[in-house]
């Protein structure tokens, strides 16, 4: 019997010491102070949302992140009004679009040409799919899932919407999800479409206001680069000192001499952005990143 008392009392305490760390939530809660909200609550915010978004100007969400995953392989375009960037990365070569230059290299060798950013057709690409995120908002969602992150930086509010499959100009996507950045009073900071195509390719496109906007990611993709070619010595810090310092990371990538890489590096004008837009061509043509010189570039 005190075997059992004292077994009991154990899974007690332990409980206790664990809630009051955050890792055993109440009800209605999750660890680390995170709240669910009900889904009644849930779809009012959802609806509200929608009720903005459709009025909203498309042009005034011209900031936009896209990160386009297949296997190993990575392509993400960054349009914000401190960095505008382009990378790829895969099993033979990186690449980096930056300030009106491609830059690629293998480990071994470098190569770079003049190339603007319109040939690399984002911008039209996330004109195109931001009319696919306007239809999933008239569909019927699967599931609206509203929660508070109050350890999240910017806007703690997250409304997480799931939809069916659905296609888009001939192209099955799967697991399509919209999730929505707000703040206390549902004002609306960021908009993320995701969706699935295939076994393994991934996409999401975030989209926000473009004046102030920032992307620690692009920093991020800057920096490596440099730091890997030799143009800094300094490796791409924690992504909270990024969050904490925000003027030594901006002094430490306004110094990069991307100038003194091209002295040095092989000019090749037949040089491209290796984004291989296969399936939306056999789809009837959802759109293409990278312009029609890709398959030069490609791996």
């Amino acid at each position: 019997m005190k075997e059992k008392i004292k077994f009991v009392f154990i899974i007690v305490a332990a409980c206790c010491l664990l809630t009051a760390c955050h890792m055993v939530a109440m009800p209605g809660q999750e660890p680390f102070g995170e709240q669910i909200y009900s889904g009644n609550e849930a779809r009012a915010v959802y609806e509200e949302v929608c009720a903005w978004v459709a009025q909203a100007d498309s042009s005034d969400w011209r900031g936009y992140s896209i990160e386009l995953d297949e296997g190993m392989v990575s392509h993400d375009f960054y349009h914000t009004e401190e960095y505008t960037a382009a990378w790829h990365e895969g099993a033979e070569k990186k690449c980096l679009w930056y300030q009106g230059r491609l830059y690629c290299y293998d480990g071994g060798t470098a190569a770079y040409r003049e190339m603007g950013w319109e040939e690399l057709q984002a911008d039209g690409y996330a004109e195109q799919q931001w009319e696919f995120a306007m239809g999933l908002l008239a569909q019927e969602p699967m599931e609206v899932e509203y929660k508070y992150i109050p350890m999240a930086s910017g806007s703690q509010y997250l409304l997480a919407v799931k939809y069916q499959e659905t296609s888009w100009k001939g192209q099955s996507r799967q697991f399509p999800q919209m999730r929505f950045r707000l703040d206390e009073e549902n004002h609306l900071s960021s908009l993320t479409l995701h969706w699935q195509e295939g076994s393994s390719r991934v996409t999401d496109i975030s989209y926000f206001p473009y004046d102030g906007s920032a992307s620690l990611q692009a920093e991020r993709k800057i920096w490596g680069f440099a730091y890997e070619v030799g143009l800094i010595e300094e490796g791409v810090p924690a992504l909270s000192d990024q969050e904490d310092d925000r003027e030594r990371c901006r002094t430490v990538i306004s110094g990069i001499d991307f100038e003194s890489l091209s002295e040095r590096e092989v000019h090749q004008e037949e040089l491209a952005f290796p984004v291989p837009p296969v399936r939306d061509k056999e789809a009837g043509g959802s759109g293409s990143i990278a312009g029609e010189r890709e398959a030069n570039g490609s791996e």
